[in-house]
């Protein structure tokens, strides 16, 4: 129950900030099937079917992860992934394991929506 809240919590905030709103599925053949998963996760944009968004119990349960992986199911990428990064950050390699150098390879043709850089965005992963 306290982690249903949560999400719920999260899907309100983000329906107040946005324009997204968030429906309870009723016969749609596409929709997001959240979950306790393997991990906080979820593939980049619409994939069709029930597509899962992972936030697992005991990791996963904040608001800005769930956002962030809900934001990965309506298409949005690491804020830290966009091409014009490199003028923000820079990435050390050195750190990042091999598993994880995914999460933050650049998307050399990635739609900035003309929107500055945000280093406090919920998609951009800390220091």
């Amino acid at each position: 129950e306290h982690h249903i809240k949560a999400i719920h919590d999260a899907m309100a905030e983000f329906e107040t900030l946005t324009c997204i709103n968030f429906v309870k599925r009723k016969t749609e053949r596409d929709y997001l099937n959240i979950r306790s998963a393997d991990g906080c996760w979820s593939n980049y944009g619409k994939v069709g079917g029930g597509q899962t968004v992972s936030v697992m119990k005991g990791g996963c349960m904040w608001k800005g992860i769930i956002q962030h992986e809900l934001d990965h199911a309506l298409g949005f990428l690491h804020e830290h992934s966009r091409s014009d990064r490199d003028k923000y950050v820079k990435i050390m390699w050195e750190y990042i394991s091999m598993a994880d150098r995914a999460d933050f390879r650049k998307f050399e043709n990635s739609n900035n929506l003309g929107l500055p850089y945000d280093y406090s965005s919920v998609m951009h992963y800390g220091p």
